[in-house]
């Protein structure tokens, strides 16, 4: 089973708003934003989430990111498909 979404896609397959299921992140613009969890204190040297390591950074930028297939991308990958089967039936 998939899930459905109304994420926003970049044209590489980066998230531009929604929500990046690999690094656990809500993205508005390409942009990671805030999580709100309660501030740890100072001496505190781990982060709470994924979100507060990765605030106001570019998601392309962070490692790991998810990265979905376009409607374009698939598109070109089924034309490359259909037209190596094609080849490989007119070959006697």
């Amino acid at each position: 089973m998939s899930r459905q979404s109304s994420d926003e896609l970049a044209p590489d397959g980066s998230i531009l708003n929604g929500y990046d299921y690999n690094l656990q992140v809500w993205v508005r613009k390409g942009v990671v934003l805030q999580c709100y969890h309660p501030v740890p204190p100072p001496e505190q040297t781990t982060y709470c989430c994924n979100a507060a390591r990765y605030v106001d950074k570019r998601v392309r930028d962070v490692l790991d990111h998810e990265v979905r297939e376009t409607d374009s991308a698939i598109t070109a990958r089924l034309s490359r498909e259909y037209q190596r089967n094609y080849k490989r039936n007119l070959t006697p």
